[in-house]
């Protein structure tokens, strides 16, 4: 994965992770440390040969469920895909003068809302912007700056049967149950895994995650769920806490500004 995410109407109708080029096969297992696992994977910190430390997430389910919408790898992958195409679209406006920026609606209710607020983000609608009749109608808002969040390096196929052998057995996942779901990991199978920037442990300040929880409101996303726990510097560290409005989950009774206060409970 190189160079910014594709930002026109069809990358977002289409949202694609891209590949991650580093190579698991660098991976020094025995340096690695278990940093946690849930509902939809474990993650360790690793290091590519002498790049790193990162945070790589893999995912339990290698396979589409038959009987369910819910696919947490596809999920995470889509809202990230999003999240990496809006920052290419502000990114893009900046570097032209910023006399297009990307204009949303500054209190968006509806699903419709939402919608019109992600392809905002596009080029070709960026460029084309409502006139000033409608913009002053609308209250539409300027984004010129996205808050800080954790850098993904895209997906990697993760090989079982290859790689678990390779891994100190006291740092392999193992199976677990949460909300009453069995969750492991299935030998013989290609699982996904993500790679993304590995956040210290740090103090976090309810001012940034307000921030970023209201430009997550306005870009469409709604809310899963959220814990203290999966915020570091006031940083996310777990994408699957926001649904992107491609995706399986979206609700509108689930999309609305969030308390900085539940987001941080303990």
């Amino acid at each position: 994965m190189s160079g910014p995410a594709g930002c026109k109407i069809e990358d977002f109708r289409k949202p694609r992770l891209r590949k991650c080029p580093f190579d698991l096969n660098s991976i020094s297992w025995k340096d690695a440390k278990v940093l946690g696992c849930g509902v939809d994977g474990w993650v360790w910190r690793v290091h590519f040969g002498d790049r790193g430390p990162f945070a790589l997430k893999l995912f339990w389910v290698a396979d589409r469920p038959v009987e369910e919408e819910y696919f947490a790898v596809q999920q995470e992958c889509q809202a990230v895909a999003h999240l990496q195409m809006m920052q290419a679209a502000v990114d893009q406006a900046n570097r032209e003068g910023g006399t297009h920026p990307v204009l949303l609606y500054p209190d968006p209710k509806t699903h419709e809302d939402a919608m019109a607020n992600v392809f905002a983000f596009a080029e070709e609608n960026r460029l084309n912007p409502p006139g000033p009749e409608a913009r002053e109608r609308d209250r539409l808002v300027p984004i010129t700056s996205i808050p800080r969040m954790a850098k993904c390096y895209g997906w990697l196929r993760f090989n079982t049967d290859e790689i678990l052998p390779r891994i100190p057995r006291k740092l392999r996942p193992r199976g677990v149950v949460i909300e009453k779901a069995e969750r492991y990991i299935e030998p013989g199978k290609e699982h996904i895994a993500i790679v993304y920037e590995y956040i210290e442990d740090g103090e976090n300040d309810p001012s940034k995650v307000e921030e970023f929880l209201e430009f997550m409101y306005l870009a469409g996303f709604c809310f899963a769920s959220s814990h203290g726990r999966n915020w570091k510097h006031s940083i996310l560290v777990d994408h699957s806490d926001f649904i992107g409005i491609a995706s399986y989950g979206w609700h509108r009774s689930r999309y609305r500004k969030l308390p900085v206060s539940y987001v941080l409970r303990t």
